[in-house]
């Protein structure tokens, strides 16, 4: 069986990536700028990041915002992303969504091992859609095109 370690084994350093070296991979928080991951992968650690879908208000994997208000861990896979509501008609602690399709090659050739499509809270269609945009950008660079073209949606 393959090992990976979680976001929410809070996995932020180098450091603690070693302690669970005999681990197949670990996924690393969204947070963690390309630099960073560059480390783990110099180190030895096989990584997985995400590259789409919701952007935590807190650090990665380990919010309990959700659970608090809403009895709903997103420790345990039931965020409700309360952090992306409207509040008295603003949305004061929403972020963006993730979005690196355009970064593919870059983080392919950093050595990351794995991409996650974040789809929590979300229709089967988007997450095909998202999976099928990944799968393309993947493919593209593989099959020595560099940059794919992305067209826009007619609303």
């Amino acid at each position: 069986m393959r090992i990976f370690i979680s976001t929410q084994s809070a996995i932020g350093n180098v450091s603690s990536a070693l302690t669970v070296k005999s681990a197949d991979r670990v996924i690393l928080p969204r947070e963690l700028p390309l630099g960073e991951i560059k480390r783990f992968i110099e180190a030895g650690v096989s990584t997985e990041v995400f590259v789409h879908g919701a952007l935590c208000f807190s650090y990665s994997g380990i919010c309990l915002f959700s659970s608090l208000v809403g009895s709903r861990s997103g420790n345990r896979g039931s965020c409700a992303q309360l952090c992306r509501q409207k509040y008295n008609g603003e949305y004061p602690l929403s972020t963006k969504e993730l979005c690196l399709v355009r970064r593919i090659p870059e983080l392919i050739e950093a050595g990351i091992k794995g991409f996650k499509i974040e789809g929590r809270m979300r229709s089967p269609l988007y997450v095909a859609v998202a999976t099928r945009l990944y799968r393309k950008a993947i493919d593209s660079y593989f099959n020595g095109i560099l940059r794919f073209r992305l067209r826009r949606w007619k609303r």
